[in-house]
This record gives structure tokens, C-alpha cells and sequence, in this order.
């Protein structure tokens, strides 16, 4: 019975045509329509005094610093937010709305905090760098080093016929020695601090490394 289906999956797959996104080539619909993303922040509709938001951050992303009048301000600290939305609830104000910012990304981490100036000129060769070199290849060696496998289910996803990594010209592979860049998932535990260096001392030069996820 299973062999006389096989022609008939073929043939549906045949109707369907292609079945890998096009996005983020022409700005087609991602098939995130309906997933929101970072809250984004105006603070000319921030009220003085207010710390509703800050308390309402489980994972302590926002927090009040005094600026150089003594005046406290709101930082943001993206890298830690797990877009829960807590904040955009707590706000009285509406400084805090939701968004559909989900495709959010960064090359240095500082560049996440809210009160620091946009990437520096050195931040900015360096991307052009990156992209003149790995612009048409690049080769990722994953490391999960303590992850609770969240983004681990983001990455095999990646693979999948709809998002279709290869398309772009990023490959993983299973060995360091070939790969470009070391993608680190988790708070690196310590029983994964030795490995995850070994990883990264086979690597051929240059070499990258990003971290994946808030933990």
C-alpha cells in the first residue's frame, strides 16, 4: 500500500511547485505574520518616575541609569529580552509597543544595549570585510554548549525544504576544520568550556564566532 503511494506524493509535490520562500531576497512574506518580535520603545513617551516597566522585565532587560543630569533614563538591553511583552502591558504610557521586529540581529553585543551609538566606523569595515569573503559561502560548525534546545529546533529548521539554507550559501558541517564559523548555542557550561575552545583552536583562519539565544 505504501508503494502505490509514492507516485501520488510525487505528483502532489509536482503541483505544488517550489516550496522554499524566496524571502529575504525580495521581502516576500516571511510566514511570520503573526509572530511578534522586539517591543520597541519611544522615550518622548516615557513618564519621569515611572519604573512600571522594569519591574514587570523578568529576565531584567530594562533597567533606570541616571544620565549626566542625575535624571534617570531608560536602557534597553535587547540581548537579554525573551519577547514575552510584559513591558508593552505594563506601560501606562505606551513608550512600550509590540512589534513585528522578530528578524533582529546584531555583530557586537553592545550594539544590543539601547543607550549606546550605532556601530562604530571599524564595526562597519569590518562587516563589509566579512561580506566580501563569506558573501557566497559560508560554513557554520555548531556548538550546543548547554543550550535547552530551543534554538537547536530553530536550526533544524533552517534545513527544512521552506527555508532551504543552502540556497544562500551557508552550509553546517561536522568538523571545525572546514568551517568558517563557530555558532554557539547556550550559556556555556563548564563542562563544555574545554570542548567549545578545542572547537574553536581548529578552525582555520579567519574565523568567526556568534552566539544564538537570550540564555
Amino acid at each position: 500500500m505504501a508503494l502505490k503511494l509514492i507516485p501520488l506524493w510525487t505528483l502532489y509535490g509536482l503541483t505544488r511547485g517550489k516550496a522554499t520562500t524566496r524571502w529575504s531576497g525580495d521581502g516576500e512574506e516571511p510566514g511570520q505574520a503573526h509572530l511578534l518580535g522586539m517591543p520597541r520603545f519611544d522615550p518622548s513617551k516615557c513618564q519621569s518616575g515611572c519604573r512600571d516597566c522594569a519591574q514587570a522585565c523578568l529576565p531584567q532587560a530594562i533597567s533606570l541609569v541616571p544620565d549626566e543630569g542625575g535624571v534617570e533614563r531608560v536602557k534597553v538591553d535587547y540581548g537579554r529580552c525573551v519577547v514575552c511583552q510584559l513591558c508593552v502591558e505594563a506601560c501606562p504610557t505606551g513608550a512600550f509597543t509590540a512589534s513585528h521586529d522578530w528578524a533582529f540581529g546584531s555583530r557586537n553585543r553592545e550594539d544590543l544595549l539601547w543607550t549606546r551609538a550605532a556601530v562604530s566606523e571599524e564595526g562597519v569595515t569590518l562587516a563589509h570585510e566579512i561580506r566580501r569573503v563569506f558573501g557566497r559561502s559560508l560554513h557554520i560548525r555548531h556548538v550546543d554548549a548547554g543550550s535547552c534546545n530551543g534554538c537547536e529546533s530553530e536550526l533544524q529548521a533552517l534545513n527544512n525544504p521552506y527555508y532551504n539554507l543552502h540556497r544562500l550559501g551557508v552550509f553546517f558541517t561536522a568538523s571545525p576544520r572546514f568551517a568558517d564559523l563557530l555558532l554557539v548555542t547556550g550559556p556555556v557550561t563548564y563542562a563544555m568550556r574545554g570542548p567549545l575552545l578545542e572547537a574553536f583552536d581548529a578552525m582555520p583562519e579567519p574565523r568567526f564566532v556568534m552566539a544564538t539565544g537570550t540564555c
